[in-house]
């Protein structure tokens, strides 16, 4: 599911502008629930648990 289009995301890599943020669950475990977040270019930049979980990820490198 989309949760939003456009704003900046930072990361230890970096500041990433016009990122897409999606809420993504899986039907064989439906408690925990993610949001990710993606930069053109790159892919998923940052990942956190919003339910069911905890933990988060970042992006901490980048070479094109």
């Amino acid at each position: 599911e989309i949760v939003s289009i456009g704003g900046d995301k930072p990361v230890p890599a970096g500041t990433y502008t016009d990122v897409l943020v999606t809420k993504d669950w899986n039907p064989l475990d439906p408690e925990v629930v993610e949001q990710k977040t993606y930069a053109r270019g790159v892919g998923i930049i940052f990942e956190e648990h919003v339910a069911g979980g905890t933990g988060t990820s970042s992006l901490v490198s980048f070479a094109p």
